[in-house]
């Protein structure tokens, strides 16, 4: 098993623990109730260990990408009403533009009209590959399927050459402020981050998801790895049994989840689900993910 493989392999088992939409491993930490209103009382988080569009009038291809640990993946977006499974046809290529292969796969996955979906999505992997193209050949509705010629527009050598549209992924209903990251007591080469969030709705919030991308000092990417979210220094935090009410605030903490050089980090929120059964996804998680680089300070 080659190093890459490997490391797919920790990534596809971390992912995947009580996140919606997603597919792992239960090493996360509890979590307790803190107070409302007053941000004093801290909590604990769990911590889980990647232009021109591909497009037709229904389904287009968003990003068809390397991450940075050489892993292919392949975003649709759902342009004009709730899917319920596509096709894509993804050709690979080499570092000399040569066309090495190509894959036919079919998707299951449930796709809300406007709303994208694939990152956390299974693709497969070969050996020499340096970019990848994909198109949508085939899209599942409620009532019928559709056939379209494959249509490749565009391509990104990997992750950090494609071009975030929305780089902000506010959350609306949700404020992240004063987050702070906590050195380690003890023999622990890990740290942590705290924060304040604060509920702007009129619901009440059950669980939330975030992301936190880690930086040192001189503003540069601290690897997550092996908690590493498609970025190798981006991670998932999971804040279960939150329990923030209507505009409520608590504070909370992640339980040593941080690399030990991190000092400063970009958090979002990713995924709400609110008391009353529903749920938020952030549109613009993957613009996000992918505009996070060097000198963040």
């Amino acid at each position: 098993m080659d190093k890459i493989t490997a490391a797919y392999l920790i990534i596809s088992a971390v992912m995947c623990t009580g996140i919606c939409k997603y597919c792992g491993d239960t090493r996360v930490t509890a979590v307790s109730a803190v107070q409302e209103t007053e941000p004093t009382t801290e909590t604990t988080i769990q911590t889980t260990v990647s232009d021109d569009k591909c497009s037709t009038s229904d389904v287009s291809v968003e990003y068809a990408f390397l991450d940075d640990f050489g892993i292919p993946h392949v975003v649709v977006k759902s342009n004009t009403e709730q899917i319920y499974g596509y096709s894509l046809k993804v050709v690979y290529y080499n570092g000399t533009d040569e066309e090495t292969v190509e894959e036919d796969i079919d998707i299951d996955d449930v796709v809300p009209a406007g709303m994208t979906s694939g990152l956390d999505r299974f693709i497969p992997k070969h050996d020499g590959t340096k970019y990848i193209n994909a198109a949508v050949t085939r899209a599942k509705f409620i009532d019928r399927e559709e056939n379209y010629p494959p249509l490749f527009k565009k391509r990104f050598d990997t992750l950090r050459e494609a071009k975030p549209t929305n780089a902000d992924a506010k959350c609306g209903f949700m404020d992240i402020s004063a987050p702070e990251v906590k050195a380690s007591r003890g023999e622990s080469d890990l740290s942590d981050i705290r924060f304040v969030v604060t509920n702007n709705s009129e619901r009440a919030i059950k669980n939330i998801e975030f992301l936190a991308a880690e930086y040192d000092a001189n503003g540069e990417p601290v690897s997550a790895v092996p908690n590493g979210y498609i970025r190798s220094h981006i991670r998932k935090l999971s804040w279960k049994d939150a329990d923030i009410g209507a505009k409520a605030q608590k504070t909370a903490a992640s339980a040593m989840a941080l690399n030990k050089d991190c000092t400063q980090v970009q958090l979002i929120v990713e995924h709400i689900e609110f008391q009353d059964r529903g749920v938020w996804s952030n549109p613009d998680t993957l613009d996000w993910i992918i505009s996070q680089g060097g000198n963040k300070k």
